[in-house]
């Protein structure tokens, strides 16, 4: 009898062994899916951009103007891989001059309410800014988790600006882009008659095998859309997708 007990109370041990192993394996495939699958698949597209704008090499200065170099960088520190879509950058010339205080309030209180994100400074005065340059900042790439991409550009600044500021807008995806993205066509940016940057979709030619990103562009009759409208398209294609924009403002060395 004893030993029949002794065998049961072995068996029992075995038993809750067993289970406890199982248990800490299935615990471990969960979290391991969990923590490396399925939390970075529910994450949305994150990028980090970065502005500067420092003298070129040199210091090179030329017919009223100075050469500085303006350097982009985007950084995935996200951990998935983030698609870049069409992506551009533009360079405004900052004048800043003696202001009257007598105008301040008035000035200050219209930057206030008004719509754009401006700044009012009661013994300067900032005059509307002026389009120097613009360009893209990247091709349409794919960033891998902690990795950086950066790009250089020369660009001559006028003397007459004592501060510049840079503006950036990238739109990122979490899937690869193909012919459904905004209806096999390819978004771009171009400059209104007002020189703001304005989203458009170009017509593309497709081979067999070619994606939306491979094909060749065709932007004789590009349609203007509303970033609005672009955001809704890109998130009907893309629910984790993101427009990620930044702005500086960056004062100028001495001349």
């Amino acid at each position: 009898m004893r030993l029949r007990r002794w065998m049961r109370s072995e068996q029992t041990h075995d038993w809750i062994r067993s289970g406890g192993i199982v248990v800490a394996s299935v615990w471990g495939i969960y979290t391991f899916l969990w923590q490396s699958v399925l939390v970075p698949s529910w994450a949305p597209a994150h990028i980090n951009l970065g502005i500067s704008l420092t003298p070129g090499e040199g210091h090179r200065k030329t017919d009223g103007s100075r050469e500085m170099t303006l350097k982009l960088t985007a950084t995935n520190s996200s951990s998935r891989k983030i698609y870049l879509l069409t992506n551009a950058w533009q360079l405004f010339g900052v004048d800043r001059r003696q202001g009257l205080q007598d105008a301040f309030l008035e000035d200050a209180n219209g930057v206030l309410i008004g719509k754009a994100l401006l700044q009012s400074e009661k013994y300067i005065v900032g005059s509307e800014f002026s389009t120097l340059a613009a360009g893209r900042m990247f091709d349409d790439d794919i960033i891998h988790p902690g990795e950086t991409i950066e790009r250089s550009f020369l660009v001559r600044i006028p003397d007459a600006y004592m501060a510049a500021e840079v503006s950036l807008v990238v739109p990122v995806l979490t899937r690869p882009p193909d012919r459904h993205l905004l209806g096999g066509k390819r978004m771009m940016w171009q400059l209104n008659s007002n020189e703001d940057l304005v989203p458009i979709l170009c017509s593309t030619v497709q081979g067999a095998s070619k994606t939306v990103v491979e094909s060749e562009v065709q932007c004789d009759d590009p349609d203007v859309i509303t970033s609005i409208e672009l955001d809704r398209r890109l998130r009907d294609f893309d629910p984790l997708m993101r427009v990620f924009s930044d702005t500086d403002q960056i004062n100028l060395p001495a001349k």
